[in-house]
């Protein structure tokens, strides 16, 4: 887990993500995001990867518990474990 920001259009969101596959990323966002729209999530640790929103749940006013999957398709092992490090950074 760790923050991160969501690039969505014109606006910059801070989020903070809770879980990640090889696949698809969970993250807390303070708006609700909609099914199928393409935004981009990064860090200073993490590199811009373009996801596409599957789930986004309201929680509480202010912060959605979104699950998105990543544009570029499932990732290798190596680049998987590359993920890893820079979240854990």
């Amino acid at each position: 887990p760790g923050r991160a920001a969501v690039r969505r259009g014109d606006e910059l969101l801070g989020v903070y993500t809770v879980d990640v596959s090889p696949a698809s990323i969970g993250f807390c966002c303070p708006m609700q995001l909609f099914p199928k729209e393409i935004v981009t999530i990064f860090s200073d640790e993490l590199e811009e990867m373009e996801v596409s929103v599957a789930r986004c749940r309201r929680i509480k006013e202010g912060c959605y518990a979104c699950g998105a999957r990543f544009v570029a398709g499932v990732m290798g092992p190596a680049a998987y474990s590359e993920l890893l490090r820079q979240l854990s950074s």
